[in-house]
């Protein structure tokens, strides 16, 4: 291909670019307020509340901040990266017509000390069997990739109700392993 005709499939290709839009910038105590109220990014809550039962224990957000920010370093993230994949959970739990549970997080996981590299796990329990909160978890990691923006480090899910046909297929599994 000479140099024309690489000037000229250059031209082609910038032609059909659309413009980027701008991108806000997040700070880490702007991940941090979403995380503390995820309605404000997911929507209003349904009726039902976190089962108080499986609910986490109380969240040391001073911790978690310091958490991310050292996950951010050691993955090449920004608050802003992550701030960016919360958004596309809430878009895919939008697209799924679900709502997420009253007292929401379930479970905020800090894993800096027991690992060699720090990181995060943050779940939402949203109303609906576990099996479709499976479902939207596996969308949620597709569409990550698909945008190349899974990451180490920083680990969201969604948790659903394990229904009763669920406990006792897993109560026959594990008597099927005795």
């Amino acid at each position: 291909m000479n140099m024309n005709a690489q000037l000229e499939r250059a031209t082609l290709v910038v032609a059909g670019m659309s413009r980027l839009p701008p991108r806000k910038t997040f700070h880490f105590y702007d991940l941090m307020a979403i995380l503390r109220e995820p309605s404000a990014l997911f929507g209003e809550p349904c009726d039902k509340d976190v089962d108080p039962n499986a609910k986490c224990p109380r969240v040391d957000w001073e911790e978690l901040l310091d958490v991310a920010q050292q996950t951010a370093a050691e993955n090449g993230m920004t608050a802003t990266s992550m701030v960016e994949i919360l958004q596309v959970a809430a878009e895919v739990l939008e697209e799924s017509s679900l709502k997420i549970c009253r007292g929401n997080p379930e479970r905020v996981d800090i894993y800096a000390e027991e690992m060699e590299e720090p990181g995060f796990s943050y779940d939402l329990r949203v109303d609906a069997p576990h099996k479709v909160a499976r479902a939207l978890n596996d969308k949620f990691i597709l569409r990550l990739i698909d945008r190349d923006m899974l990451r180490h480090g920083f680990m969201f899910g969604f948790v659903g109700e394990w229904t009763d046909e669920e406990l006792a297929e897993i109560d026959r599994f594990d008597a099927d392993i005795e």
